[in-house]
């Protein structure tokens, strides 16, 4: 039996969230990754934080605009902070949650869509001589209703002033192997402040650049005021693969947790 499938196998074992784990996610399912993320910031449980992002806008590709509401949830922290001889072990984990809104009159109801994701990882921050940290990592990625997908890469975090970048490259090992590269690049000096985001995802198959698949932009320009953070949102998809660009641009409002 493959390790995948026995990880499946467990997970829907769980109480209460095992079939939110392993089926296909419906808006009821969303709740309980909610609560699920909930139950590790609370105090005691983890070390935990998290962002809530609510954007409003246009989704628009060609001569077709569709009103939207996107509601984004993430909670990430440390479930294991450990220094071992002369390695520091670290064991994070992080939730993500989008629920999407169609808002066109044209529809007889609102038609939603929920996506969610989960992914344990283990680093090994590497004292290395370099600005930032680089750190080699083991992942397992979990999208419901698919498979865990063990995943080998690592990231690297540079923070200086109020600048904030962050490049995360990992690769995955299961019948269709897949390469994404992530950047993250923020201006945030908190407080009644500017606030400037500009997030990068960029897929590849099995034989590398050759086999590109897609790359997305999401780019956020606001301010944060006293802890809210609100602005205008562009998200940007078809990035490179020969189609027509399409995005959804609009007001964003957001804030940490």
């Amino acid at each position: 039996m493959s390790l995948r499938k026995i990880l499946n196998e467990t997970a829907e074992r769980i109480p209460y969230i095992g079939k939110t784990l392993t089926e296909e996610i419906r808006p009821r399912h969303a709740l309980a990754t909610g609560l699920t993320a909930a139950y590790l910031l609370m105090p005691g449980s983890s070390s935990g934080a998290g962002v809530l992002e609510a954007v409003y806008g246009n989704d628009n590709k060609g001569d077709t605009r569709t009103e939207m509401i996107t509601l984004d949830t993430k909670a990430f922290g440390n479930l294991v902070k450990e220094d071992i001889n002369d390695y520091n072990l670290r064991m994070n984990y992080f939730l993500r949650t989008r629920i999407m809104t169609d808002l066109d009159p044209a529809d007889s109801e609102m038609d939603s869509n929920v996506s969610a994701v989960m992914c344990g990882k283990i680093m090994f921050p590497l004292d290395a001589e370099m600005p930032g940290n680089l750190s080699p990592i083991i992942e397992s990625l979990f999208v419901p209703g698919k498979e865990f997908v063990p995943r080998i890469g690592f990231q690297y975090v540079f923070n200086t002033g109020d600048l904030s970048n962050y490049v995360h490259i990992i690769r995955s090992f299961n019948e269709n192997p897949q390469t994404d590269i992530m950047t993250v690049n923020s201006y945030d000096p908190k407080g009644n402040s500017p606030y400037i985001r500009l997030e990068t995802i960029t897929n590849f198959g099995d034989r590398g650049p050759e086999s590109f698949n897609f790359s997305l932009a999401r780019i956020r320009l606001g301010a944060d005021i006293d802890g809210w953070r609100l602005g205008y949102a562009n998200d940007i998809t078809g990035i490179g693969n020969g189609d027509e660009l399409n995005q959804a641009h609009g007001v964003f409002v957001g804030r940490d947790f």
